[in-house]
C-alpha cells in the first residue's frame, strides 16, 4: 500500500509539473522542452538522493524570473541566445548549495 501511495503522488506532482514547467519556459525564454526536461530531472535526483515528506521540488518562478533577464528573448516558444550557458550556471548553482550544507552555513 505504501508504494502504491507514494508513485500515485509522485505521478499526481508530475502532471502539476507540466504546466507550471510550460509556463516558467517562456517567463525564462527557453523552448518548453528543455523546461520539461529539467523539471523530471529534478524530480528524479531528488528523488534519489531523498527529500522530506510533504516536499514538493520543482521550477520555482523566482528562478526563472532570474533566467529571463539572462537571456533574451528570441521571439515566443524558441531559445534566446547564450541558452548554453543555462546549463553550467546551474550546476555551479547546485555546487554553492553543497559548499553552504559542507560548511554548516545553512543553520542560519
Amino acid at each position: 500500500e505504501y508504494i502504491i501511495r507514494e508513485v500515485l503522488l509522485g505521478v499526481t506532482i508530475c502532471f502539476a509539473q507540466i504546466p507550471e514547467s510550460v509556463a516558467f519556459a517562456f517567463m525564462a525564454n527557453i523552448k518548453p522542452p528543455i523546461a520539461l526536461h529539467a523539471a523530471w530531472m529534478v524530480g528524479l535526483i531528488v528523488s534519489a538522493f531523498g527529500g522530506r515528506p510533504g516536499m514538493v521540488n520543482g521550477a520555482t518562478g523566482a528562478f526563472a524570473a532570474i533566467i529571463g533577464t539572462f537571456i533574451p528573448s528570441a521571439g515566443t516558444g524558441n531559445n534566446g541566445e547564450h541558452v548554453e550557458l543555462l546549463f553550467p550556471s546551474v550546476i555551479f548553482a547546485g555546487f554553492l548549495m553543497l559548499l553552504v550544507s559542507a560548511t554548516r552555513l545553512s543553520r542560519f
